[in-house]
């Protein structure tokens, strides 16, 4: 499937059953968020990319947390699941939300599905409404480690995605495999710089 537009993501996303997409449950998902950033998460929280709530149910169910995403129908059953959070369709690439408003995003087997165009606007994006010294958590899969993508995954070489989170007003610091179907994601956490390069 080409995911060049958002249109044709939203249809496959549409067109996926839920049972389907990655066998990371959300207590596992949990666990490896914990491995990644010990320290639980504060302040505002956007799940860019948040389903049927997997990512919701593995920190807890905060208060503080809002969830975005292009499918109806994965935003349909986190609604009738969890109809006390906040979640939000997106229709446009960019976030519908003011400067500087969060304080962590997490992008959890998202990133794993752009190309680097994709990334980089997503990135800026990422930056444009994340305080200064806010956090993603985000994965990636990592070329050097999925020789031959499926379906729809997206690979990108870790030292590209280095830079492009350097340029983009990211530091990394800290990052964990995540083992998923023989293969493995790069869970990476960075912070946002108060300057970029």
């Amino acid at each position: 499937m080409n995911f060049s537009t958002l249109d044709r993501q939203k249809q496959y996303w549409d067109s996926v059953s839920p049972s389907l997409v990655g066998p990371i449950s959300a207590l596992a998902l949990g666990k490896w968020i914990r491995k990644l950033h010990p320290e639980p998460l504060s302040g505002r929280i956007l799940d860019h990319g948040c389903g049927i709530g997997r990512v919701y149910e593995a920190i807890g169910r905060p208060s503080n947390y809002i969830g975005v995403d292009i499918s109806d129908n994965y935003l349909e059953i986190f609604r009738a699941r969890h109809p006390e959070a906040t979640i939000i369709k997106l229709s446009s690439w960019e976030l519908p939300f003011l400067p500087k408003y969060f304080d962590h995003i997490i992008s959890f087997s998202v990133f794993t599905h752009f190309d680097v165009h994709q990334m980089t606007f997503m990135l800026g994006e990422f930056n444009r409404v994340l305080k200064l010294n806010g956090e993603i958590l985000l994965t990636i899969f990592r070329k050097e480690e999925v020789k031959r993508p499926v379906g729809n995954w997206k690979t990108i070489s870790r030292n590209l995605f280095s830079r492009l989170l350097d340029v983009l007003g990211f530091e990394i610091i800290n990052e964990v495999l995540i083992p998923e179907s023989g293969y493995h994601q790069d869970f990476i956490l960075a912070k946002k710089r108060d300057n970029i390069v």
